[in-house]
């Protein structure tokens, strides 16, 4: 039987491209500040939040992540 990956398991974090979230926001064309990743991973956005991880002091993402959160987020108001 295949397991699917479960979005709101930190530890399926840990076998995906690991980044900080100040590279996370390097990873968008308008660059959004840290704080707006930050308050994503916290209060969401649309009623998603963005999956991270503490290692550390240092809150984690991946790039993984990042496309799953952008794609749930993203929807067609028009319909």
């Amino acid at each position: 039987m295949m397991q699917t990956k479960d979005p709101s398991n930190p530890l399926d974090l840990l076998t995906e491209e690991i980044i900080t979230l100040k590279e996370a926001a390097r990873e968008f064309p308008n660059q959004p500040h840290v704080s707006a990743l930050y308050r994503w991973a916290t209060r969401g956005m649309r009623g998603v939040k963005l999956g991270t991880v503490r290692l550390g002091h240092a809150k984690l993402t991946s790039r993984q992540t990042l496309t799953r959160f952008l794609r749930r987020t993203q929807h067609d108001d028009t319909k």
